[in-house]
């Protein structure tokens, strides 16, 4: 088992200590965990909800290991570490072909809103004129093959509170910003 991303929750999130994503080995990777201190001492470890239900549970052992390894990891200094004068940005991730990372930022986008993870055309810019909501095609099962398919990933959140039926946001990780840009159709 292994940690591939450790984020902590900010302060006012209850008992939350962090969200993080995990290889429970080369075949199976969950997105979005939360970890959790509970009341008697311990850890808690939750997968996100679909349709009202958990998407997968742990045994004791699991969310030990998991709440230690998260833990550890929370520990270490990081690149996105604030505390470091440089912190890693997308265009570091993009230029060391870290198309997992980049996945990761998308899963998480994906669990926090709601949304649908897409993938735009090859032959199309998101901020070219030719680009419509309706080019976007559901992403395959499958990670991202490299990152020219990573930066095609975004994620689409409908249904936004207070606003017009057909007002969606799509949330895209623009080259040249190095940061997530975030737009309103």
């Amino acid at each position: 088992m292994k940690i591939l991303d450790a984020r902590p929750e900010p302060p006012g999130c209850g008992n939350v200590i962090a969200r993080v994503d995990v290889a429970l080995n080369d075949a199976v990777k969950i997105y979005y965990l939360k970890v959790s201190k509970r009341p008697d001492g311990g850890f808690a470890v939750f997968a996100p909800n679909a349709h009202g239900g958990r998407v997968v549970t742990f045994s004791r052992s699991l969310v030990a290991e998991i709440a230690s390894a998260a833990v550890a990891a929370l520990m270490e200094p990081t690149p996105n570490d604030r505390t470091h004068t440089e912190a890693e940005t997308f265009l570091d991730l993009i230029n060391n072909g870290d198309a997992e990372r980049l996945a990761s930022f998308h899963y998480g986008n994906m669990a926090r809103t709601g949304g649908s993870i897409m993938v735009a055309p090859e032959d199309v810019a998101w901020d070219h004129y030719t680009f419509k909501r309706e080019l976007l095609q559901p992403r395959s099962d499958n990670e991202p093959a490299d990152i020219s398919e990573a930066l095609r990933w975004c994620v689409v959140v409908d249904n936004i509170p207070e606003c017009d039926a057909d007002t969606a946001g799509i949330i895209y990780i623009e080259r040249e910003r190095e940061t997530p840009l975030r737009e309103s159709s």
